[in-house]
C-alpha cells in the first residue's frame, strides 16, 4: 500500500493505492485517523486501491466514529466496483460521503 497526502483548499487528501490487508491497515491508521482533529473534511481517493481487507474496513469504522466527534467529513472518491460493493454491504455508503 502506497498513502500519498496533500493539502488542497482546506481538505487533506489522502491518495491510497495497492491493497489495504492486514500488514498494511496500520500504515493506514496512523495516516488516517491523527488529521481527523485538525481539518474539516479528508479525502480518500481509491482510484488506485485494488483490495480492502476486513483490518481496512475496520479502520473506516474507527475513522468515521473520531469523524462524528470531530465534527470532521469524509469522502471517498473513485471506488472501483468490488471495494463499493463491500463498502454498501457494511452499510459506511450511510455514514460516509462517496462520490
Amino acid at each position: 500500500m502506497t498513502i500519498t497526502q496533500t493539502q488542497q483548499e482546506g481538505r487533506i487528501i489522502f491518495a491510497v493505492s495497492g491493497r489495504i490487508d492486514a500488514a498494511a491497515a496500520t500504515r493506514f491508521q496512523e495516516a488516517l485517523l491523527p488529521v481527523l482533529s485538525f481539518v474539516p473534511v479528508v479525502e480518500l481517493n481509491f482510484a488506485n486501491l485494488l483490495y480492502i481487507s476486513s483490518a481496512g474496513l475496520r479502520v473506516l469504522l474507527l475513522a468515521v466514529k473520531a469523524a462524528k466527534q470531530t465534527g470532521t467529513q469524509i469522502i471517498l472518491r473513485n471506488l472501483s466496483g468490488d471495494i463499493h460493493k463491500v463498502i454498501q454491504t457494511i452499510g459506511l455508503d450511510a455514514v460516509l460521503t462517496i462520490e
